[in-house]
């Protein structure tokens, strides 16, 4: 333990930098999974004389964080200044079976980050008698854990300094933006997976789907 070392000088401030993750979570898919935020199921009966709107709408927060923990940061008390330089992850697109974890260029300056992401979705379509629809709303959770070595500076109150190679555990939670899927079906008949909207809902206008055509 390096702690006793500096303990005749208080410290003043820990730079975490040159962090080298092992292993590496880019390409890999390690703790990530589709999460179903709301399903509802239409139907218009066969006996029905016109088209049922439908409307499909919801929002829901969930708690993101990356944490990168430091033995240094349990010696030393969280009271001291601890900076970091640190590219973290994020979920990259889809990719055949599934998503996998990317790195990022935003480079993160605190060794604890963390907020709540706000996560809304919004279609809507009309069914002809005898058709059904079954809508979800889905995302991406990431909740990797990865080891870390970096590169670790001490500054003391007298202002000298140390270096030193430090070991560490990455924690990443996040979320990817929604997408609206709907499985629509004839009733009594076969159903079929039809894609309501395969793009991220950054706005709240919702697609139309006529029933039996894709959306434009």
């Amino acid at each position: 333990m390096l702690g006793p070392i500096f303990l005749k000088c208080p410290v003043a401030s820990i730079f975490i930098r040159d962090i080298t993750y092992t292993p590496s979570l880019e390409g890999s898919s390690a703790g990530i999974s589709e999460v179903v935020l709301g399903q509802v199921d239409y139907s218009n009966p066969s006996d029905a004389t016109q088209n049922l709107p439908w409307s499909f709408t919801g929002t829901v927060t969930r708690p993101i964080s990356t944490i990168l923990q430091q033995s240094l940061s349990t010696v030393y008390g969280s009271s001291i200044s601890i900076e970091v330089s640190a590219e973290p992850f994020d979920i990259g697109g889809r990719v055949a079976g599934g998503r996998q974890w990317q790195a990022i260029t935003n480079v993160q300056t605190s060794a604890t980050t963390s907020s709540e992401r706000l996560l809304f979705w919004a279609a809507s379509g009309e069914l002809a008698p005898g058709h059904g629809t079954k809508v979800s709303a889905i995302c991406y959770q990431g909740n990797g854990q990865t080891e870390n070595t970096s590169r670790v500076t001490l500054k003391l109150k007298d202002g000298t300094t140390s270096t030193f190679t430090e070991q560490g555990t990455l924690r990443n939670v996040i979320y990817t933006e929604v997408r609206v899927l709907a499985e629509s079906y004839v009733l009594n008949g076969l159903a079929r997976r039809l894609v309501i909207n395969d793009s991220p809902t950054r706005n709240s206008t919702p697609y139309t789907c006529e029933p039996g055509m894709s959306p434009t």
